[in-house]
């Protein structure tokens, strides 16, 4: 009896050293793959940093072999950077301040978050990065206008005094 737990014990332990050895060859493995893969996203930024350095009349050059290319000329990085900031606008509290207490003195029953959203949007044609932040700034700074919680969805609602 003590002879057979013994060679199952000693079975187990070979076992669980085939096992560790196992996963420390897959990690090895592992750390092999992501230096080759590390390198090999290492070259190819290196090569679109090449391609950026050259000029645009060298990208025109380049690119009027292919159809197509020669009605859209090449956009610079800066000039995306300048439309990215372009697209940016500041927020005028104020418009939204009345709008939102507009809309929450016509409510008959609580809003939610997202509807506010889509109506300060529409009415006001501007975008709402993060309407979250935006509506609370607003809503603080509006006595009437209370806060609440139905389920996970934020509502605000106008309470009477």
């Amino acid at each position: 009896m003590s002879n057979t737990l013994f060679n199952e014990r000693k079975a187990l332990q070979m076992q669980l050293e085939s096992l560790l050895k196992l996963r420390f060859d897959l990690r090895t493995e592992f750390v092999e793959r992501e230096k080759v893969i590390a390198s090999d996203i290492n070259e190819v930024i290196r090569q679109v940093r090449l391609l950026d350095q050259t000029s645009p009349s060298d990208l025109n050059i380049m690119n009027q072999g292919l159809p197509g290319d020669n009605e859209h000329p090449p956009i610079i990085k800066d000039e995306v950077e300048q439309i990215r900031k372009q697209n940016r606008s500041r927020i005028n509290y104020q418009e939204i301040e009345s709008e939102l207490s507009l809309l929450m003195f016509q409510a008959p029953k609580p809003v939610s978050l997202k509807d506010i959203q889509k109506s300060v949007e529409e009415k006001l044609n501007i975008r709402l990065s993060n309407p979250y932040i935006t509506i609370k700034k607003v809503a603080k700074n509006l006595p009437n206008v209370k806060e609440v919680k139905q389920g996970k969805v934020l509502c605000f609602y106008w309470e009477n005094n």
